[in-house]
């Protein structure tokens, strides 16, 4: 990013869905751009949409740093956590607030 963006990220990751339902559906996804990174080029240019770096057919991240999280392991990932969930660890004895 530059300018006024230079601190700021728009992090885009590619959807995909997970493999399945069987591990022979797995292993034929894993050889398509879904399951492996193998026939990605070294870069690619994104100049366009969201990733466009030109103020007028961007004008809100234009300038700001652009990451592409690449969809190909077959995982998956959902939530709907509406509340904050405290854990506290009672087995962490590296914590840094002890006085002793």
């Amino acid at each position: 990013g530059f300018g006024s963006g230079s601190q700021k990220f728009y992090i885009f990751h590619q959807g995909g869905g997970w493999c399945g339902p069987g591990l022979q559906d797995c292993l034929k996804r894993s050889k398509t751009s879904l399951g492996s990174s193998i026939s990605y080029p070294p870069t690619i240019n994104y100049d366009r949409e969201f990733f466009g770096t030109h103020q007028t057919k961007n004008p809100l991240t234009y300038n700001w740093n652009h990451v592409h999280l690449h969809y190909c392991d077959g995982g998956s990932f959902a939530g709907n956590n509406e509340t904050a969930t405290w854990v506290v660890d009672d087995d962490d004895d590296d914590d840094d607030d002890d006085d002793d």
